[in-house]
C-alpha cells in the first residue's frame, strides 16, 4: 500500500515538486482558489484518470491475454481501449503526442524560472 501511494504521488507534478513552480506565478485575487486547484490536480490525475484506465484494462481482460508477452504501459492501454472502441487508440496516440509536447514546453518554462 505504501509503495502504491509513493507511485501515485509521482504520477503528476505535485509528487516531484514541480507543480509549485507553476502555481507560484499565478495571478489571482483569491489565493485560496489556486490552492484548491493545486489540491485537485493530484486527485484528478491519480484517483480518477489512473483508476479509470486500470478499470478499462481489468474489465476488458487484456492483461490476461498478454501474460507471456512483454508490453509497455501505453501499448497495454491502447489495446484495452481498442477493444472498447476501434478508433480510440488513434485518439490516444494523438493525446499522448500532445501531452509529450506540452511537457517539453512546461519543463522549458520551469528551467527558465529556476
Amino acid at each position: 500500500m505504501v509503495q502504491r501511494v509513493r507511485r501515485s504521488a509521482f504520477s503528476n507534478g505535485a509528487g516531484m515538486g514541480s507543480a509549485t513552480i507553476a502555481h507560484s506565478v499565478a495571478k489571482t485575487q483569491e489565493p485560496i482558489q489556486e490552492g484548491i486547484i493545486s489540491i485537485l490536480e493530484p486527485f484528478v490525475d491519480t484517483v480518477i484518470i489512473c483508476n479509470l484506465t486500470a478499470l478499462v484494462i481489468i474489465t476488458t481482460g487484456i492483461y490476461s491475454d498478454v501474460v507471456g508477452v512483454t508490453i509497455s504501459g501505453s501499448a497495454l492501454v491502447a489495446l484495452a481501449f481498442g477493444q472498447v472502441i476501434n478508433w480510440l487508440p488513434f485518439v490516444l496516440a494523438g493525446v499522448m503526442s500532445l501531452f509529450a509536447f506540452s511537457t517539453m514546453i512546461t519543463w522549458c518554462y520551469y528551467g527558465e524560472r529556476c
